[in-house]
């Protein structure tokens, strides 16, 4: 068993391996959120910048499978889903063929094999711990820079009022084409960020620079889900890695703060002085407000096609059809995860994903709420924040096609590996040396390696 374990580690371990793997985290990692939104398929496909090194990450990829080092975890439930979409595909070919027919099917069975793959080759590429802290490190970078693009973007529209691409008028959006996804990606960023500093030491001050930007954009996106899941998402992490005196302060100091801003004089006048604090004092759950009714109708159109085929839904990106008379801006998205998919694939394909969340999540959520050791369950919060966050967006926006989501599986997946199974197995191993051995052990790296 060690002789297996030595030949893998070495296989894995030589230069020109490492500098491959090492090239394609940070490729994809920082082309991820640059994206181009073409009208291709059942609905809008979304391509990008990232997905020009998906052809070396497959090559690599069936290379690890000649060499018997292929990770395919969740491959069960893969193939659930996979299959799911394909009967999906097949029972609704009437209604593809009112709108492109059979390369329609084809294109969108095409992206969600494209998303797995995503998945399984961030999987193989982070082999070890310094793979997962340059995964870390490459998303944060990445999330630098949309932070100030969209920052710029914003703040150039508001002092020209004339449009750019990084801005939907005076809304930061970066390159991802969406403010919320844009609010959405800087927030999971801001918990990964965390992680990272966790898991370094020292971090850089650069990451609290990071952090201030990430916070930033996510304020000029002006997006009211991005600011409350950051809110949630904090409180959640908060209270499950702080102590109960800790919980009673940072509670005072929340509510303090609250008062003070709510007791300010001309507090409307001042919020009202600029676009992007104006349209936060919106936030309402009047169900007359014209945005809600707006999205409400999207999500009643959503369920009322899912009832009609519940099992197998109406078709991935066939939302289209049952929506054509909201508008054409809206018809194309349901703006809600949970109804995109219900409506696309039924319960099977709904449970289907489900299932691979789930089962993904639980090592983390364990460590998290039971851990014993104060490290792993901060950093399991952290990773757990980041879902969290993802997920609460995800109540208004359609994010199963978005590159970040299945990152971000594959990242908990990488964490529960490298940081909980491995290390526990460190622990019980450590504990049958005698003690002579331990710091023998850890001073020539061989536990420490591990």
């Amino acid at each position: 068993m060690e002789e297996e374990f030595a030949s893998e580690n070495k296989f894995l371990s030589t230069p020109a391996n490492r500098r491959l793997r090492s090239w394609l985290i940070v490729g994809l990692s920082l082309g991820m959120p640059i994206s181009l939104i073409s009208p291709t398929g059942g609905k809008a496909t979304n391509f990008a910048f990232s997905d020009i090194f998906m052809p070396v990450g497959v090559m690599l990829l069936v290379w690890y499978s000649m060499k018997g080092r292929l990770r395919l975890p969740r491959a069960g439930l893969f193939l659930l889903n996979f299959s799911c979409l394909f009967l999906s595909l097949i029972s609704n070919s009437g209604i593809y063929a009112q709108g492109g027919g059979t390369p329609v099917m084809i294109l969108e069975a095409s992206k969600v094999l494209f998303l797995w793959v995503y998945f399984y080759m961030f999987v193989n590429l982070i082999q070890d711990e310094a793979d997962f802290r340059l995964a870390l490190k490459a998303w944060i970078i990445s999330s630098i820079g949309q932070a100030l693009l969209g920052i710029y973007g914003s703040i150039q529209f508001q002092r020209t009022g004339e449009f750019n691409m990084f801005a939907n008028w005076f809304r930061a959006q970066g390159t991802l084409n969406d403010c919320n996804l844009y609010a959405t990606f800087l927030t999971m960023s801001f918990f990964l960020t965390l992680l990272y500093r966790k898991l370094t030491r020292p971090a850089g001050r650069w990451t609290i620079v990071a952090m201030l930007l990430q916070v930033a954009g996510i304020f000029f996106s002006a997006s009211r889900g991005g600011m409350l899941s950051l809110g949630v998402s904090l409180t959640l992490v908060a209270m499950i890695t702080t102590s109960l005196k800790q919980k009673i302060i940072g509670g005072a100091v929340a509510a303090g703060a609250l008062i003070i801003l709510m007791s300010l004089p001309n507090l409307d006048a001042i919020l009202g002085s600029n676009p992007v604090t104006e349209r936060l004092t919106t936030t309402t759950v009047n169900l007359d407000d014209p945005e809600a009714v707006q999205r409400a109708n999207m999500w009643n159109v959503a369920f009322e096609g899912f009832l009609t085929s519940p099992v197998l839904g109406l078709g991935p990106g066939n939302f289209g059809v049952v929506g054509a008379g909201l508008g054409e801006e809206n018809r194309a998205y349901v703006h809600n995860t949970l109804l995109e998919i219900l409506c696309g694939t039924g319960l099977l394909g709904f449970l289907s994903y489900v299932a691979f969340i789930s089962t993904s999540l639980f090592g983390t959520i364990r460590a998290a709420f039971f851990g014993h050791e104060r490290e792993l369950r901060v950093a399991g919060g952290l990773v757990l924040g980041s879902f969290v966050a993802l997920l609460l967006n995800g109540l208004t926006i359609s994010v199963e096609n978005f590159r970040g989501l299945w990152v971000i599986m594959a990242l908990i997946v990488a964490h529960q590996s490298l940081f909980l199974t491995q290390r526990a197995s460190q622990r019980v191993a450590d504990l049958s040396l005698t003690p002579s051995a331990r710091v023998s052990a850890r001073t020539s790296g061989g536990l420490a390696a591990i």
